[in-house]
């Protein structure tokens, strides 16, 4: 199993103004040819191994030696989106994209006109779709991912914090509702109360990210002057658990998100995109969870139960990010909150002064084989440009792609899953050949 954790997506509800965010999936990049892998050096460096404290540290060079030589090509062995099949094949807004065991899959529609979970065979072809609109048993106010359990059982994630997760069995059928109040049990909480869930793993456990957002109603927030902004940081506690139950495994607390706060009673997460402190990306690799985040190029693997069992890391130049760079992203995140008049006041604000460098990863992925993929952070680069680095399952630096590739939702042993979008920004998902020699 595996989970990737990407760039955030925003939601914006006019009744409340709060931004939700997807876990997985952003606007669309353009499918683009791929070429060979990063830049070749002569004699490139090997990584080193060593171990601290009992903890295995991998230090690989920053260019990736090449020994394998991997492609994506561009013709789709399946390309699911083509309007004229019917409203089926039709969609406006992907927000995740899933495989069963035998091939088939399944693409979450988050448009509120379209809301729903569609099933297709390994070909492309619409078998049925699971649940419905509503707020019955086995139906969704909204989705915001997908994930995977043993046995071809799919748990439907709400895009709210506080909504429930939904669980179909392999035929299609709805076989319980867990209320994400009830996972974890209280006693695991704490201090904790916000529960994301993350993704799966190989036994049906779930990863789940229990966020803190201290002080919001704290009287040293209320004493801050309206309109000012300043910046704000949670942390998260990581869980390994079954819901209702105990955790199996704690993996201790990391940073959940920085941004800005412009005190009106709510916070503006549109801004996070300005001052590049998204959360942190996970993966899951058998029993196994990768944490990613910060400037610097380091992930980090946690063992089953919990304990910090490797640390990889790669040479980063850090990408700088740019006054004339952050006020043009300001003024595409305030022509969000233009059509809301409440938020108006948001436009006139201050802002503060944008970091030096942005995080060096913003995407995690781990395919059939156990490689582990990671999408390097570009934003704030110009131009910008994508690059992909592809670790064995021991750490080391095998391979990069130096290319743009469509939102990957899965990486299977000759194919990439993912999503791809037109010239009128019209989402499709699509299945492509990965070539490796």
């Amino acid at each position: 199993m595996s989970v990737t954790k990407a760039f955030p997506r925003h939601w914006v509800s006019p009744h409340n103004a709060i931004m939700w965010r997807s876990s997985r999936f952003t606007g669309g990049i353009a499918l683009s040819l791929l070429a060979c892998g990063d830049t070749q050096i002569s004699s490139p460096a090997a990584a080193l191994r060593r171990d601290s404290a009992g903890i295995e540290i991998v230090d690989n060079p920053e260019h990736a030696p090449d020994t394998l030589q991997w492609s994506l090509d561009t013709v789709p062995r399946v390309a699911i989106g083509d309007e004229s099949r019917g409203n089926a094949y039709t969609f406006a807004m992907i927000v995740a994209v899933e495989r069963f065991s035998d091939g088939r899959i399944i693409v979450a529609e988050g448009h509120r006109s379209a809301l729903g979970i569609r099933v297709f065979d390994s070909l492309g072809i619409h078998l049925h779709d699971l649940g419905r609109r509503g707020q019955g048993p086995g139906e969704y106010a909204s989705i915001r991912d997908l994930y995977v359990l043993p046995g071809d059982t799919l748990v439907a994630a709400s895009i709210y914090d506080t909504g429930p997760l939904i669980y179909y069995d392999g035929h299609g059928s709805h076989a319980r509702t867990v209320l994400r109040t009830d996972f974890p049990p209280d006693s695991a909480l704490g201090q904790y109360r916000i529960v994301s869930v993350l993704g799966a793993f190989d036994d049906g456990a779930l990863l789940a990210m229990l966020g803190w957002q201290p002080g919001w109603a704290s009287a040293a927030m209320r004493t801050r002057e309206v309109g000012v902004p300043h910046f704000f940081a949670d942390t998260a506690k990581l869980i390994r658990g079954h819901p209702m139950t105990a955790p199996l495994a704690v993996y201790g607390v990391v940073p959940r998100e920085r941004g800005v706060f412009y005190p009106r009673g709510m916070r503006v997460s549109g801004f996070h995109d300005l001052y590049i402190y998204a959360q942190p990306s996970f993966a899951i690799r058998g029993m196994h969870v990768l944490v990613a985040g910060g400037e610097a190029f380091e992930i980090r693997e946690y063992a089953p139960d919990g304990g910090l069992a490797r640390i990889i890391r790669k040479q980063h130049t850090p990408v700088p990010i740019g006054r004339a760079w952050a006020d043009s992203v300001v003024r595409a995140s305030r022509a969000a909150f233009r059509r809301y008049p409440d938020l108006h006041w948001i436009l006139d604000a201050p802002v503060p002064e944008p970091p030096a460098a942005a995080p060096a990863i913003d995407r995690l992925v781990v395919d059939d084989d156990g490689n582990l993929w990671v999408h390097s952070n570009q934003r704030g680069r110009s131009p910008a440009e994508p690059v992909w680095y592809v670790f064995d399952s021991t750490g080391v630096l095998r391979h990069s792609l130096r290319a743009p590739i469509p939102q990957v939702a899965r990486i299977g042993r000759d194919h990439v899953l993912g999503v791809v979008r037109d010239s009128l920004d019209v989402p499709r998902v699509v299945v492509l050949p990965l070539i490796k020699q």
